[in-house]
């Protein structure tokens, strides 16, 4: 064997040392790549669950707003209490309380896409909900503040829990939604 096939013969082949190095490089991208997809995933989750609330916020602020047409008159007795949710500002203000229902047309429940739950018997699972809290700034205007609500782990939600309720409650267990509106009585002319 001359001394060129000898050299030849030791370039041939990758050490195991070297393969070793090139595998742990190789598996520190990949758990990179994988780490970087698994925030892309909850990140994903995170806006899906921030536009369905937003959107059934708004839903429920254009409600209140049409609702406060039915409002038009305060001497010698204010009409707000004809109103379907404007109402509860005489019975509960400043405090958190769920819109009721109208069958077949509107919902403090909302499904995992964001659709109203307006079927007794839709066996959907309530993955939204909303709550209001309405004040008066004067004897003709209610401000009124809507909250939709989900469970961060993407699980079932329970709307009448006692914590959903309270002024403060757990924001690393919930999600929330704040959409503040306006709404003034209609004078007749």
């Amino acid at each position: 064997m001359n001394a060129s096939g000898a050299m030849r013969s030791k370039q041939r082949g990758y050490t195991m040392i070297e393969v070793m190095m090139a595998l742990s490089i190789l598996a520190i991208g990949a758990s990179g790549i994988v780490a970087m997809e698994k925030a892309t995933v909850v990140g994903n989750a995170t806006a899906k669950s921030l536009a369905t609330g937003t959107e059934l916020a708004e839903r429920w602020a254009e409600r209140l707003r049409t609702d406060a047409m039915v409002w038009n008159t305060l001497v010698p007795t204010t009409d707000i209490t004809e109103t379907r949710w404007l109402q509860t500002v005489v019975s509960s203000p400043n405090m958190w309380t769920l819109p009721t229902s109208i069958p077949g047309k509107a919902s403090p429940y909302g499904d995992p896409l964001g659709a109203d739950i307006v079927a007794v018997n839709d066996p959907s699972a309530i993955a939204y909900c909303t709550h209001i809290s309405y004040r008066f700034i004067t004897p003709k205007m209610v401000s009124a503040v809507v909250r939709v609500s989900w469970r961060r782990d993407n699980s079932a939600i329970d709307c009448n829990a006692a914590d959903l309720f309270t002024p403060v409650f757990d924001s690393g267990r919930y999600g929330s939604v704040y959409v503040t509106t306006g709404l003034m009585m209609q004078e007749r002319l």
